[in-house]
């Protein structure tokens, strides 16, 4: 089982979601990965929360990722969390949150 990707405003309102099928497991660098600033903290068991300051290095390192997979289900999946990625990037007390299995 995967995570759920939810978009949310400040008073929990869902902005926008992905339901992660696995994708996510298999291109998330290693916590010990100092070259990623953001996604190498993703903990796949419990939640983790970004805000919109955060998400200029979030969107770089997704990019990065993209120059990585081919796959088209891989990247499919980062073109939807980049999309999210960026309106909680544009718009204040926005928060992307992933809820772990």
């Amino acid at each position: 089982m995967g995570l759920t990707i939810i978009l949310e405003d400040e008073d929990g309102n869902e902005c926008g979601l992905i339901e992660d099928n696995a994708i996510i497991r298999g291109i998330l660098p290693d916590s010990y990965d100092k070259s990623s600033y953001c996604l190498r903290f993703i903990d796949l068991y419990g939640d983790t929360t970004f805000n919109n300051l955060q998400m200029t290095e979030f969107i770089l390192e997704l990019e990065m990722l993209m120059t990585k997979h081919t796959e088209k289900e891989t990247t499919e999946f980062i073109t939807k969390l980049m999309k999210l990625a960026r309106k909680c990037q544009a718009e204040n007390h926005m928060y992307l949150k992933f809820y772990g299995d």
